[in-house]
């Protein structure tokens, strides 16, 4: 049970149809982030789930970071807070190559482990 889920969009549309995030790599997106999610030993700290339209499809892939607001009082949950004060963050137009930056930014105090 993480404290910030990560949701990938996944949606796939009828061929001829509006451009989705499936066509745009978004399956090879969620699995960099499992598997840097797996690398990093934050599973603890961090889910990523597949997601259903993010009504962004012009800008995909995407994914939405919500924190899930059940990390408690301590230090760590205070810098949780601090790197991720809004309850969701959406990050347009992603390749693999961007998912190790995104951890670096959004979860620094864990990343430093």
């Amino acid at each position: 049970m993480g404290v910030v889920e990560i949701r990938v969009c996944m949606k796939q549309r009828s061929f001829g149809k509006k451009i989705c995030c499936c066509d745009m790599g978004a399956a090879a997106l969620y699995e960099a982030f499992k598997t840097e999610i797996k690398n990093r030993h934050l599973t603890e700290y961090v889910e990523v789930r597949k997601s259903g339209c993010l009504d962004k499809c012009e800008a995909g892939p995407v994914a939405c970071f919500v924190n899930k607001g059940n990390i408690g009082d301590s230090w760590l949950a205070d810098k949780i807070k601090s790197v991720l004060p809004a309850k969701k963050v959406l990050y347009e137009k992603l390749t693999p190559n961007h998912v190790p930056y995104i951890l670096d930014s959004l979860l620094p105090v864990i990343t430093r482990k």
